[in-house]
């Protein structure tokens, strides 16, 4: 099976896209309030965290961004973690995105398909699963409850999760819950993992209170590894502030990353930033990818609290 060899200038989609509410879909009234969902919000078919700048296919497509990516990205399984707020789903969303763009690019050489898996039974706030449908029109199947288990609460663990482990088509990405408590239902599916096929990657924000001094993040990481009973090959750098995170923010937050990899013995494998921090050739100042020796990896906004729409520069 081909893996993929990732290449090109990112850009970025300026549609807002509105919640996935059809037109039939009636208003979110008191009396559609749902006890138990998020916030106590309304229904699920109402409800969703996925409000992003991708809005349509053609915004979707033109965000592909050839990365060059190296062997340890290039596995068959691919799982993040980290403490909570480190951006852990929002990263394994863009880059299964991106794996899925570039087996759609006939210049490029990975064919396989690209599936999520939807790990985290910990925080029913931020979720791959409730980017399903963005991911889904860039080619992305995602795994995940279905029905009112949807938006269920609850340590579900799919029985289909085991069998696409074992699945020796396209690429997996898992999107595990965050601290130790989340990476610890990877210790229910350890025996699946096959050595050599798969890489846990632990998302690395350095502006969170548990992870802003190396020692810290150090101690995170070895809490992730005992509670998922697997090694943590690589470090993602995905230092932000949210909409007050700026170029220099990403640039601190790559060289608090390889202080935290020379300490640990672990390799930055990859920085994630938003796509409007990245500079597109036309003087904006933002960050480049000769700035850092690993892929850079775009971030579009998907998770997103109800009230939010995308960045209000997009």
């Amino acid at each position: 099976m081909s893996r993929p060899d990732l290449k090109k200038d990112s850009k970025s989609g300026a549609n807002e896209h509105k919640s996935s509410v059809s037109s039939s879909t009636p208003g979110t009234d008191l009396d559609q309030v749902r006890p138990g969902t998020p916030w106590g919000v309304a229904l699920p078919h109402i409800y969703t965290h996925a409000r992003h700048a991708l809005g349509t296919s053609e915004s979707i497509k033109a965000a592909y961004a050839r990365l060059d990516l190296p062997e340890i990205l290039k596995r068959r399984i691919i799982g993040f973690l980290g403490n909570f707020g480190s951006g852990k789903t929002e990263v394994a969303v863009n880059f299964a995105m991106q794996l899925a763009l570039a087996a759609s690019d006939s210049e490029n050489e990975f064919s396989g398909s690209v599936r999520i898996a939807d790990l985290d039974i910990v925080n029913p706030y931020f979720r791959s699963r409730e980017a399903s449908e963005p991911l889904s029109e860039a080619g992305v199947e995602v795994i995940s409850p279905s029905g009112e288990n949807f938006w269920a609460d609850l340590p579900i663990i799919l029985p289909e999760i085991k069998g696409r482990l074992k699945d020796q088509d396209g690429t997996l990405i898992l999107d595990v819950g965050g601290d130790d408590l989340g990476a610890k239902v990877l210790s229910h599916l350890n025996d699946d993992f096959a050595r050599g096929e798969y890489a846990l990657l632990m998302v690395v924000n350095a502006n969170r209170p548990f992870t802003s001094s190396v020692d810290g993040a150090r101690k995170v990481l070895s809490e992730l590894e005992t509670a998922a009973g697997l090694k943590i090959e690589g470090l993602v750098s995905n230092t932000h502030l949210m909409d007050e995170t700026d170029p220099d923010v990403i640039r601190h937050g790559y060289r608090f990353t390889l202080e935290m990899s020379e300490a640990a013995g672990v390799p930055v494998v990859m920085v994630a930033a938003e796509h409007r921090l990245i500079d597109s050739g036309a003087g904006m100042g933002g960050v480049k990818q000769d700035e850092f020796n690993c892929p850079l990896l775009p971030l579009y906004r998907f998770m997103l609290p109800p009230w939010r729409t995308a960045h209000k520069g997009e």
